[in-house]
């Protein structure tokens, strides 16, 4: 089957960007013919690319008609049906909120796919499209791009990742409530100037991922648990007893009706189950596989090309519906509309992006050598403390120093007074050896007198 796949822009990694990416791959990898049109190629139609699919950003380069025209994007779906009148298309609604998902009211658009139920009811009762014309096919992970996690989840949840779409204060809320549980929260993508290539691969080395939507299935694919939330809103933790509601709604807007704080959060985070989490991966895993995505959308393509060689508008009320689109929705200069395509140099939404992006990381690092300099002044001002400090330690040592050089002092004298008493009894020897022998006369004649007693005292008459 020759197919062509159609999406505003392929430049980064966003839901819509990421499911034409899957679905050229899905497709070609069953024998498909796959060309994708995008008016804004950027790095992802690169990569897509290098796998071997043609990427045009203007219809009248495709030579061969396709037996299918697929895709997200009210105004590009015209434009293919200008170069393919002949061809059936199905148009993809999976922002309900933005005119881009509006359905296209040209009589080839014979389906329409929805991503959740928000956007088939906006589909049926809002454009009045007949719901047996609307098909749901839910968001899907490429189970090979899954990596296997280094090792399961901990009883307690250590590392957090936030992938940001748009910068608000939602960062902070999320970083206070993680920090409050000693959880370390990295925050990553284009608009915080910190862009990963690999989304999945980052997922499977953390414990708990927060966000909607793809992200909130990617992390879930990837074996983490999960709190849904973005800036819109708070939805809660994803868990068993909520899995099939939360995808049935694409883990989006339908489900973010508290409002985001850091005590709501944070008591969902405190809900963190690793069994639980490991058991709605176990489930998504088996449910949410590109294989079987693609499967719904081979039978749909068959279906839609069968509806399309039964029902097959008029030439004549093709073009009638072609030139009423056109005369609604090209830009009128009378009227003072801005046509910036039409300017000498068309601006590059990719380049704005990356300068955007290359700002943010410059103001970041402007910010961060700030911080740096307040540390290095706190530094200088505590070095100085300490070098008082160490001066005040260095006087104690030297009054220690100078308390043995006194007792030193005091030592030398009392061997000088030892040292005279010394001399005193050296000079005092030769007498006592004189003396000696008189004291031992004098001691025996004591003795003789004790021993005579009073009969040495008498006098004879």
């Amino acid at each position: 089957m020759r197919i062509v796949i159609f999406h505003g822009r392929l430049t980064s990694l966003t839901g819509g960007e990421v499911n034409t990416r899957d679905w050229a791959l899905g497709l070609k990898a069953r024998g498909h013919r796959v060309v994708i049109f995008t008016v804004y190629p950027g790095p992802l139609a690169e990569q897509i690319r290098r796998a071997g699919i043609a990427i045009v950003d203007n219809p009248a380069s495709i030579s061969e008609a396709p037996d299918v025209i697929f895709g997200a994007g009210v105004n590009d779906v015209a434009t293919l049906l200008a170069r393919f009148p002949d061809v059936p298309a199905i148009q993809v609604a999976q922002t309900w909120d933005h005119w881009n998902s509006y359905p296209c009211p040209l009589p080839q658009i014979v389906l329409h796919v929805a991503v959740d139920e928000l956007n088939a009811e906006m589909l049926v009762n809002e454009f009045g499209v007949p719901r047996e014309r609307v098909r749901i096919v839910h968001n899907a992970v490429d189970a090979q791009r899954l990596l296997t996690r280094r090792a399961p989840l901990p009883q307690r949840p250590a590392r957090a990742l936030v992938v940001v779409k748009h910068l608000s204060s939602h960062m902070e809320i999320m970083r206070t409530a993680c920090a409050t549980r000693g959880i370390a929260v990295d925050c990553v993508g284009y608009p915080t100037g910190q862009p990963i290539d690999d989304p999945l691969a980052a997922m499977v080395d953390c414990d708990l991922v927060i966000g909607s939507a793809r992200t909130a299935l990617e992390g879930a694919v990837a074996g983490a648990a999960v709190v849904v939330a973005d800036p819109r809103g708070l939805a809660g933790m994803l868990t068993t007893a909520n899995v099939e509601h939360f995808r049935r709604n694409n883990f989006g807007r339908e489900l973010l009706t508290r409002p985001l704080d850091a005590v709501s959060l944070g008591a969902e985070i405190d809900r963190y189950d690793a069994a639980d989490a490991t058991a709605v991966s176990r489930l998504l895993r088996g449910d949410a596989t590109l294989d079987r995505q693609i499967d719904q959308l081979e039978a749909i393509f068959v279906e839609a090309i069968d509806r399309f060689e039964r029902e097959a508008p008029s030439v004549e009320d093709a073009r009638k519906a072609l030139a009423a689109y056109l005369a609604d929705h090209l830009p009128r200069p009378a009227a003072g509309d801005p046509a910036p395509r039409h300017v000498r140099f068309p601006p590059n939404p990719w380049i704005d992006e990356k300068l955007a992006a290359i700002e943010k990381r410059l103001s970041a690092a402007a910010e961060q050598t700030a911080a740096l300099g307040q540390q290095l002044a706190a530094t200088a001002e505590q070095a100085a403390a300490d070098r008082r400090t160490f001066d005040a330690i260095a006087g104690k040592v030297v009054a220690l120093d100078q308390q043995p050089s006194a007792t030193a002092a005091q030592v030398g004298a009392i061997h000088e007074r030892l040292s005279a008493v010394e001399a005193q009894v050296s000079s005092v020897r030769p007498l006592i050896r004189l003396l000696r022998p008189l004291a031992l006369v004098l001691s025996r004649l004591w003795r003789l007198r004790r021993f005579a007693g009073p009969h040495s005292s008498r006098v004879p008459r």
